[in-house]
């Protein structure tokens, strides 16, 4: 590249011919040919290895893909608004390798990489969808300026057709507007989710988690968990963890085989293994004690009454809750369970609870004189889930703070990791 004689003040004006690129914004621009990403593949690739390489943990090198990486690259893809086969290749590279970077299969669902943290994903941007929008969005504000120059390269043939194409394939006609953009953006988390649940193993409790704030607080802050907790965390969620029934369906073990290794009493599912396996059991109460002991100490912090009274039940059977909370003219008999989160269970579990201690709830409205009474269940998932009903119930007995109820799912999923990897290192 040569410099012409002219300057503008001390900086000379540089210019190219036919066969050079000019670097303006961070993107190669050809004053012949428009837009250069022809080599916007192998600069993602290879950025995409550099990261690998970083000496940083697997959920910082996450951070770094979503938060500025993602962005940079779609500043460049937005400009040019290249097909969307490449966009679906670019998408297939940074699969792999966040994949890579959190040690998972290959096979795990893209959903996990894909769905919002609130909804028990990663957050992943697609940038096959999010391209599309960011250039919609930036043609709408373009038709909308008050500069006459502005709306004309909005309306301008190649342009305007270049967005007619990118919006017929989200679903909406050009020229749409920012509401239209909206529901595109909404349709397409739907879509991700969907897709997910639809996976027969690895989705079989997307609709649980989904919405779940609480139960989804590892995701969106991993450092709560080592580094080596949040890639099981990440397997719990799509039923990839290394029991033998995982390993069976990747035919890995053979059929017949899948045994629990410990109890030899049934298949080894995650579910056998977090709240069944009797060699676990010892931790499996610890699990539940320490829920127990949070509520507890929170309780007697907020001078509410609460004790483990054994009390005769219908049956004759010695009844224990885990608390007993007196408050404000009512009584409330509160018991936790851990639960594995599987179509059902969290609701079984809830009305085995309420069904136990009902008796019992009348019997301690009678004897402390109270108005009102009632069985407050805490289910808490063992991958951390945290249902409306128990979150409702933890608001009656002033339990419910966002810190606690986070401490409480943490307390949860962090005693199940750890009595995986203690099954596992037997």
């Amino acid at each position: 590249m040569t410099l012409s004689e002219d300057r503008v003040g001390m900086d000379p004006i540089t210019f190219c011919d036919a066969s050079m690129n000019l670097t303006y914004l961070g993107v190669k621009v050809s004053p012949w040919l428009g837009v250069n990403i022809s080599e916007v593949g192998s600069h993602l690739e290879q950025v995409l290895r550099r990261v690998g390489e970083l000496r940083l943990k697997p959920f910082q090198k996450l951070t770094l893909i979503n938060k500025f990486l993602i962005p940079h690259f779609v500043h460049q893809l937005v400009i040019s608004i290249p097909s969307r086969a490449l966009l679906r290749k670019l998408d297939t590279s940074i699969r792999a390798w966040v994949k890579e970077y959190l040690h998972l299969p290959a096979s795990t669902s893209n959903g996990i990489l894909y769905a919002t943290n609130r909804d028990g994903g990663l957050g992943v941007p697609v940038l096959e969808d999010l391209v599309g929008r960011v250039a919609l969005r930036a043609g709408v504000k373009y038709l909308l300026s008050e500069d006459p120059a502005i709306r004309a390269m909005a309306t301008h043939s190649v342009l305007q057709g270049k967005l007619e194409k990118l919006a017929d394939s989200l679903g909406v006609k050009w020229p749409c507007s920012l509401t239209d953009l909206k529901r595109v953006r909404k349709q397409q988390k739907s879509n991700i989710l969907r897709a997910w649940a639809a996976q027969k193993v690895q989705g079989a409790t997307v609709d649980i988690f989904k919405g779940d704030s609480v139960g989804n607080s590892f995701l969106r802050q991993p450092s709560l968990l080592k580094p080596t907790r949040f890639k099981t965390a990440l397997q719990f969620r799509t039923d990839t963890a290394a029991t033998r029934a995982s390993l069976r369906r990747a035919k890995i073990v053979k059929p017949g085989e899948d045994t629990c290794r410990k109890c030899g009493e049934t298949q080894e599912t995650l579910g056998h293994v977090l709240n069944k396996c009797r060699s676990m059991h010892e931790r499996i109460i610890k699990r539940h004690d320490d829920i127990v002991k949070i509520l507890s100490s929170e309780s007697l912090r907020q001078d509410q009454l609460t004790t483990e009274e054994a009390m005769l039940g219908l049956t004759g059977e010695n009844l224990k809750p885990d608390l007993i909370v007196l408050s404000q003219e009512a009584v409330f008999v509160v018991d936790v369970t851990v639960c594995y989160e599987h179509k059902g269970f969290v609701g079984m579990a809830r009305q085995n609870k309420i069904a136990r201690y009902t008796e019992l709830q009348r019997q301690l409205k009678s004897r402390f004189n109270v108005t009102h009474g009632e069985v407050i269940p805490v289910v808490i998932g063992s991958r951390g889930a945290m249902p409306a009903e128990t979150i409702k119930g933890l608001k009656k007995i002033r339990l419910a703070s966002k810190g606690l109820l986070k401490t409480l799912s943490l307390s949860a999923l962090r005693g199940s990791l750890e009595l995986y990897h203690s099954f596992m290192d037997r």
